[in-house]
């Protein structure tokens, strides 16, 4: 493609994008980004235009998932990022590089209450790594890659660039593009900078595993971030160490594999005397690394790219400061009988035993044959159509509860869920990029009915766009995992229950695919036909709204005195810790 020479802000913009690769955005127009959305396609860049800019959030989000480079959303003046700040915001809490692109009011409308005007850096300061605006047109390139940096090292997340018309619309003199003149400068994309750990942590992590007895590995965010690839696989084979992934490492060792023994993950933790955390956080899904989870004699590593989230919550025995994959090639350099050489064989054989047998009752589960349908045989009928290479999201309260158990993915960045920061509805968008950017990949998603109407509306972008994915919506009519404690707990239903709206109407409204399906027998071939659609197909599947889930019979919801735990996710580790202070649980 011939591109004249940029000669406005907008432009310089456009060409800043296309120069680091970028050849895909997201966004929804508006008049605050006209002049970016005239240009965007004279540098060979495609705008997927969402419904709605939370979707052109989620959708930057899953470009990184599943390309491994940051995604570009846009959003207009006022309204327009504020709906996109609860994406940015999501990728924040998933420490995923974006950078999110605002159209706002002219720089000569400042203070003047412009329309859709408002402090939109301010906004977004407190969820992103970096937020600025950008004031002169000239000065573009360099925004860009300020932006795009600050999204990257060392830990990634999301940046903001508040680009005002006035300057999209500056013109910039022709004899300041000249590059003998050095006004507009180009920024090249740089390679990422994988920090190395310091030799005499390796040497500690080192002496850790070989003086273990009982080990094990817990992968987090780290290693997608870092592009472990096939490192930690190698790694797990060639030393046999317990592995346990997260919903944000699935895939880099698929369940399958006899090592991953995540059906035993209490039994592993709270008996394993070296804890390994491989870029993993000490957040709520490891009880914040209280030994109320923990063993508390257990020795500690954690390794992380970012020094601060070294010892977040509590002190650790092994830091070691350092790119994930750096680390674990560090690792594979070693000797691996050395590294084993006195581990446990028995104990290790005893935590694959136990999360064989976990796994094998939890087969029998899959073959029930009750209706309305239970969660259960909707999640088995799912599993058994999962092809190898799948796109899988698991997206809800209680159906994710369910699924995060029954599903699996096999390779990595394949495992599409709402993260940390529990964003339901999120992987509506997040499917659909995805299956734009994989279009001869498998892509389903099983979600729930409350979390499906969040971006119900986005079958629309699928449809426009072409893109090939299949929701399976569990259609329980109500906000299930609140409705169901306060069923138990309080023998009082307010405002939590829904109506089975036919969700399968909304895709077939689009020109999609639509089942709505009742009986357990109806199941497999609605699903077998939706698969096989090509284009967005929802499967809405009436399912049973009193089958206990998995998160709720370990407490995440129930307490004695009818409310949430407040010092951590479950009660029982709420009860363990306030054991361990002395107050009185009641």
């Amino acid at each position: 493609m011939v591109v004249a020479m940029p000669t406005t802000g907008a432009e310089l913009l456009a060409k800043a994008l296309a120069d680091r690769g970028t050849d895909r955005v997201y966004g929804l127009h508006g008049g605050h980004l006209q002049r970016i959305f005239d240009v965007l396609p004279e540098y060979g860049i495609e705008i997927v235009t969402t419904r709605d800019e939370r979707a052109a959030a989620y959708m930057a989000h899953a470009h990184y998932q599943v390309t491994g480079e940051p995604g570009i959303a846009l959003a207009t003046a006022g309204p327009g990022v504020t709906n996109a700040l609860t994406g940015v915001a999501n990728a924040s809490s998933y420490q995923v590089p974006m950078l999110l692109i605002g159209g706002s009011a002219s720089l000569k409308q400042q203070e003047r209450v412009a329309l859709q005007g408002m402090e939109q850096v301010d906004v977004f300061e407190p969820v992103t790594k970096w937020a600025g605006t950008v004031y002169e047109a000239e000065r573009m390139p360099e925004y860009v890659d300020l932006a795009l940096r600050h999204a990257q090292q060392p830990r990634p997340g999301p940046s903001f660039l508040n680009v005002p018309m006035d300057v999209q619309n500056e013109r910039v003199p022709d004899e300041w593009l000249d590059e003998s003149q050095d006004v507009v400068q180009a920024y090249p994309a740089r390679p990422k900078q994988r920090p190395r750990p310091g030799r005499d942590a390796v040497a500690a992590l080192v002496a850790t595993l070989r003086e273990a007895e009982r080990p094990v590995v817990i992968s987090g965010v780290g290693v997608l971030n870092s592009g472990v690839g096939s490192s930690l696989r190698e790694f797990v084979e060639a030393t046999g160490i317990p592995y346990l992934d997260t919903a944000e490492s699935r895939g880099y060792v698929p369940g399958t594999h006899p090592m991953n023994v995540n059906a035993s993950r209490s039994k592993a933790v709270a008996e394993a005397d070296t804890i390994v955390l491989l870029g993993k956080r000490l957040d709520f899904t490891v009880a914040y690394g209280s030994d109320v989870f923990f063993n508390p004699d257990a020795t500690l590593v954690q390794i992380d790219a970012d020094e601060r989230e070294i010892g977040r919550n509590r002190p650790v025995d092994v830091p070691v400061v350092g790119d994930e994959r750096a680390t674990l090639e560090r690792l594979l350099d070693e000797d691996a009988e050395t590294l084993a050489a006195g581990w446990d064989e028995s104990w290790i054989r005893d935590v694959r035993e136990y999360d064989a047998e976990s796994r094998q009752s939890l087969e029998g589960k899959f073959d029930v044959d009750e209706s309305p349908i239970h969660p259960w045989r909707l999640c088995g009928e799912v599993r058994d159509r999962i092809e190898d290479g799948a796109y899988v999201a698991c997206d809800g309260g209680d159906i994710l509860s369910f699924g995060r158990i029954a599903l699996d993915v096999d390779s990595p960045g394949h495992w599409i869920t709402s993260g940390p920061f529990g964003c339901i509805g999120s992987t509506v968008a997040q499917s659909i990029a995805a299956a734009l950017l994989e279009p001869d990949a498998q892509v389903i998603s099983l979600i729930g009915d409350g979390s499906f109407g969040f971006n119900a509306i986005e079958l629309d972008t699928a449809a426009r766009h072409g893109a090939d994915v299949t929701f399976v919506v569990s259609n329980n009519a109500a906000w299930n995992i609140d409705r169901f404690d306060q069923k138990e707990q309080y023998d009082n239903i307010v405002g939590t229950e829904l109506q089975h709206t036919r969700y399968d109407m909304f895709a077939e409204a689009v020109g999609g695919h639509g089942e709505h399906v009742e009986q357990p027998d109806e199941l497999g071939p609605a699903l077998d036909r939706a698969i096989d659609f090509s284009g967005p197909a929802v499967v809405d599947v009436v399912v049973q709204r009193d089958a206990p889930s998995p998160d709720f019979q370990q407490g995440m919801q129930s307490h004695a005195n009818h409310d949430m735990p407040d010092l951590q996710l479950l009660e029982p580790w709420d009860r363990r810790e306030r054991e361990k202070r002395g107050q009185p649980y009641e």
